[in-house]
């Protein structure tokens, strides 16, 4: 197939097809989520490939006792997902704009390798996709992180994407001189000391914000990006980049009551029959519902 004329659905197939039948338990409790998570996947029996079979259990120890037929399963991959992206202190910036941060105990850990291992296996055993990654970490992991051109505004810490902003739009020599001292640490960490001037200054603050998001954080990109590997999920990436990317970047499109419409074919009883009759008028009321609840939600 041409890569520019396969579809999500078609590219994803054959990375589902790689799962195998034998089980794997996860034993979670809600509130440790990401711990059980990770002693799961430290198991010796552990494969991304097998069937996961989710168990809920309460802090006293109680099985809930639910089969896994997909609920326990997605909420499972969910309350991690939502982990990672909050509380792990692995990723830093606004909600859909994720970049990596430094984290030592995470990299202690190999925290970074499992979020990446996690977020290819949520993809293939039917959980949510991980759309909260920022365009510019989602184009390195394409791309490798030295073609990628990153900007200040895509700094999450907001003190030194100031002091960057003030040495790119600087539009005097004192206005330079000024932004090039208040930034003086971030200049001698990132290894810059060359001298400054009006016509490289905003070569320079691409040079400090590349560093700052994909060079300071490379050792955890290659964990994070080792991870993702898994079921062939970063091959496919960067094979099927377009049709791909919307797995890992916040999607600006939203979901509207046609959309969850054009899901679902209706088939309907012989027209002119009373049971056809009734059927129309659930038909109506289930659409009532999804217009009804678009509104509610404001899209």
């Amino acid at each position: 197939m041409l890569e520019e004329s396969c579809s999500l659905k078609e590219i994803l197939k054959p990375l589902e097809n790689s799962l195998s039948s034998e089980v794997v338990r996860y034993n979670i409790t809600r509130r440790n989520v990401w711990d059980h998570n990770v002693r799961a996947m430290s198991r010796p029996n552990f494969s991304p490939t097998k069937q996961m079979d989710i168990k809920f259990t309460d802090n006293e120890g109680i099985s809930e006792g639910a089969v896994d037929l997909g609920g326990p399963k997605r909420e499972f991959l969910r309350l991690v997902l939502e982990y990672v992206r909050d509380h792990s202190g692995m990723f830093e910036g606004p909600q859909g704009k994720k970049v990596l941060a430094c984290s030592i105990a995470a990299l202690k850990g190999n925290s970074y390798f499992y979020a990446g291992q996690l977020m290819a296996m949520s993809i293939i055993h039917g959980g949510p996709p991980p759309q909260f990654l920022s365009p510019v970490l989602t184009e390195a992991l394409i791309c490798g992180p030295d073609k990628v051109i990153v900007s200040a505004e895509d700094v999450a810490n907001e003190e030194i994407r100031s002091q960057i902003i003030l040495i790119r739009d600087a539009s005097s020599e004192d206005a330079l001189e000024d932004a090039v001292s208040k930034a003086s640490s971030i200049l001698a960490l990132s290894g810059c000391f060359r001298r400054i001037d009006m016509q490289n200054r905003g070569e320079v603050a691409i040079d400090i914000a590349s560093w700052y998001v994909l060079q300071r954080t490379r050792a955890a990109y290659e964990s994070f990006s080792e991870g993702l590997t898994a079921l062939g999920m970063l091959s496919a990436l960067k094979t099927y980049p377009v049709q791909l990317r919307c797995l890992f970047v916040e999607s600006i499109e939203r979901l509207t009551a046609e959309h969850l419409e054009n899901l679902f074919k209706v088939h309907l009883s012989e027209a002119g029959s009373n049971k056809y009759h009734g059927e129309c008028i659930t038909l109506g009321f289930w659409r009532d519902y999804l217009q009804d609840a678009e509104c509610k939600i404001g899209y």
